[in-house]
C-alpha cells in the first residue's frame, strides 16, 4: 500500500513541511522524504532522503554534518508521530 502525506516539523525555530511517500511491502515500509524549502537543501543535498523500517536510519549515520543528522532526526520523529496518529484513527 502506498501513501503520500505532508508533515510539519520545527527546525531552528521555524516550522517547515516535508512531503512523505510511503510504500509498504510485506512487513517492510519504505519512506521517501522531500523538502521543498531550498534553505534546508544546504543540509540535505537535493532536499531528499529515504529510509525503511528494516534498516532504520542507517543513512543518518553516513551524514557528516551534525546539523544534518539533527534535521533528519527531527523530520523522522514528526513522521513517526503522524504514523502513530493514523494508526489510532484507522
Amino acid at each position: 500500500m502506498a501513501r503520500v502525506f505532508t508533515t510539519p516539523f520545527e527546525f531552528n525555530g521555524v516550522t517547515y513541511h516535508a512531503l512523505v511517500s510511503t510504500h509498504q511491502s510485506g512487513d517492510k515500509t519504505d519512506f521517501v522524504i522531500q523538502l521543498h524549502d531550498v534553505d534546508l537543501h544546504e543540509h540535505i543535498p537535493g532536499g531528499k532522503f529515504s529510509y525503511n523500517s528494516h534498516e532504520g536510519l542507517h543513512q543518518v549515520e553516513l551524514l557528516e554534518q551534525e546539523i544534518a543528522r539533527q534535521l533528519v532526526t527531527t523530520i523522522t520523529s514528526s513522521i513517526d508521530d503522524h504514523m502513530q496518529t493514523m494508526e489510532r484513527v484507522i
